[in-house]
C-alpha cells in the first residue's frame, strides 16, 4: 500500500472522472437509440481525447515550462542537451513542484525517462497531444453526427495508439545502458522510493 500515495489516488481519481464525464456526454449528443457499441467506442474516444489533452498535455508543458537552473555542484554534465536553446536550464518534472509534476515523478519511478525532456519522450508525445487527441475529439463528433468516415479515423487512430505503444516499450527496453542523467537523479534522491534505490 505504500505505492498508493496521494499524487497517484488522486491521478486515478482523475481517471475516474474523465470516464465519467465521457459517459455522460455520450448520454448528452447521443440519440438513445445510438448502438451499445457506437456509445462505447464515443465514450472510449471522449476518454482518449481527455487523457492526451489533460495527462499527457501537462507532461509537455512541464517539458516546455518547468525548469530548473544548471547547477555543476549538483547535477551531472549528461544532462546538458540543450533543450530549447538554453544550456544553462534542465527542464522536466524532475525540475518543478505542481501537480503534475508529482504525477510525472510517480511514472518516471518505471521509466526515469519522464523526468525530464527527452527528446524521444517529448517528440511521441507532441504527436499524441497534438494528433491523437485532437483525432479523437473529432472521431466524437463524427459518431454524433454519423459521418461515414468514422471508422478509417478509428482505424487510423487505433494504429497510431498501437505503434506509439510499442515504440515506447521498445525505446525503454534498450540494451544501451542508461545515461548519466538517470545516475544523477538517483544521487538527488529523485528515487528514493525505488526498490533497491
Amino acid at each position: 500500500m505504500d505505492q498508493l500515495d496521494s499524487t497517484t489516488l488522486i491521478s486515478l481519481g482523475a481517471v475516474l472522472l474523465f470516464l465519467t464525464n465521457s459517459w455522460l456526454l455520450s448520454l448528452r449528443v447521443l440519440s438513445p437509440a445510438t448502438p451499445k457499441a457506437l456509445r462505447i467506442l464515443f465514450i472510449w474516444h471522449a476518454f482518449d481525447f481527455l487523457v492526451h489533452s489533460i495527462f499527457e498535455g501537462s507532461f509537455i508543458y512541464n517539458c516546455f515550462f518547468t525548469s530548473s537552473p544548471f547547477d555543476p555542484a549538483i547535477h551531472h554534465p549528461a544532462l546538458i542537451n540543450n533543450f530549447l536553446n538554453q544550456p544553462d536550464r534542465l527542464f522536466g518534472a524532475a525540475y518543478g513542484d505542481n501537480w503534475a509534476t508529482k504525477l510525472w515523478m510517480i511514472y518516471a519511478k518505471a521509466d526515469k525517462r519522464w523526468a525530464g525532456a527527452d527528446l524521444t519522450v517529448i517528440s511521441l508525445e507532441l504527436l499524441t497531444v497534438l494528433g491523437a487527441g485532437p483525432l479523437a475529439l473529432y472521431i466524437c463528433v463524427g459518431i454524433s453526427k454519423k459521418n461515414v468516415m468514422v471508422p478509417f479515423w478509428m482505424i487510423v487512430l487505433a494504429t497510431g495508439e498501437l505503434y506509439g505503444g510499442n515504440t515506447s516499450i521498445s525505446i525503454s527496453t534498450s540494451p544501451f545502458p542508461p545515461p548519466p542523467f538517470f545516475t544523477d537523479l538517483e544521487a538527488e534522491g529523485k528515487f528514493a522510493n525505488d526498490v533497491g534505490g
